[in-house]
């Protein structure tokens, strides 16, 4: 949101100016203008009312480009493993009168 400082200056507003019209503190837009936090969603539409520009301009574009994601490894599929397991178990398992299955 760097691009509000520049904004404001133009249009010859001080801080305390788009605070008031805004309803927040003075110190609330400095730290918006020097990216220490930035303003609720709902005050975008009022900031680019008092700017007279979209919302699109609000916002510094000299961000760095979003690096591409790197492809996730396919999972290995599990149902051999669960196949064995239960093989495993139910040969363990005890018989329907109680003994264990040798």
């Amino acid at each position: 949101m760097g691009k509000l400082k520049e904004l404001r200056k133009k249009l010859n507003l001080y801080q305390s100016d788009v605070a008031e019209r805004l309803g927040v503190v003075q110190s609330t837009v400095s730290a918006w203008e020097t990216g220490k936090s930035y303003p609720r969603r709902k005050l975008f539409l009022k900031l680019a009312e008092i700017y007279n520009c979209t919302i699109g301009d609000l916002f510094d574009n000299t961000t760095q480009p979003i690096q591409p994601i790197q492809p996730i490894q396919p999972i290995q599929p599990i149902q051999p493993a669960v196949n064995e397991q239960l093989k495993r178990i139910s040969r363990n398992a005890p018989t329907k009168n109680g003994a264990a299955r040798v």
